[in-house]
């Protein structure tokens, strides 16, 4: 619980600096470009229509995750 305290202070901190609070692939203005999504390998924050984007070209290229703080998680269903 401790840890994740402090991994979600440390994702505060990097969002909240000037270079990330914009999509690191469109860097459109507005609502909608703002970053929700990170590409985990290649450590860039990303709109959620860039990250479809990502998710779209496989693994082996991008990993696109949602980070963001208060993030909606999938809910599982079985049966």
């Amino acid at each position: 619980m401790e840890q994740n305290k402090r991994q979600l202070a440390a994702l505060q901190r990097l969002l909240a600096l000037p270079a990330n609070r914009g999509c690191a692939d469109c860097a459109g203005g507005g609502a909608a470009a703002r970053p929700t999504w990170a590409s985990i390998n290649t450590g860039a924050f990303l709109c959620m229509r860039c990250a479809g984007v990502h998710r779209g070209l496989g693994v082996h290229i991008s990993q696109a995750r949602r980070p963001a703080p208060g993030a909606p998680r999938p809910r599982l269903t079985y049966g």
